[in-house]
């Protein structure tokens, strides 16, 4: 991903705010984001991502688990449909870290 993509996705989808809610390197880091562009994240209307590092052999398996969704302040069909958008998100972001890694 280059820089002009990640200025691309921003323009498309707004500034996006979020919170770091959890830091232990080297295996786990979480945030809590809006899910709307251009509001500050807080109850009712964010998501907590976590990123988890588990070893493998040489290497580690990377688990990314977004929650919270039940508790967003809208219709349970809106819910859903920003669930179902976000994790194909979140699949085409792990293929791209994939290939970055794979890269290395």
């Amino acid at each position: 991903v280059t820089q002009d993509d990640a200025l691309k996705r921003r323009d498309k989808h707004g500034r996006v705010h979020a919170l770091v809610e959890t830091v232990e390197p080297p295996r786990v880091f979480a945030y809590r984001w809006a899910a709307s562009p251009d509001e500050k994240p807080e109850t009712g209307n964010s998501t907590l991502v976590e990123f988890t590092l588990v070893p493998d052999g040489a290497g580690a398996l990377l688990r990314v688990v977004e929650t919270g969704w039940t508790e967003l302040t809208m219709p349970a069909s809106e819910q859903q449909r920003r669930r179902a958008e976000n994790t194909q998100g979140w699949l085409e972001e792990i293929g791209e870290l994939k290939q970055y890694a794979e890269a290395s």
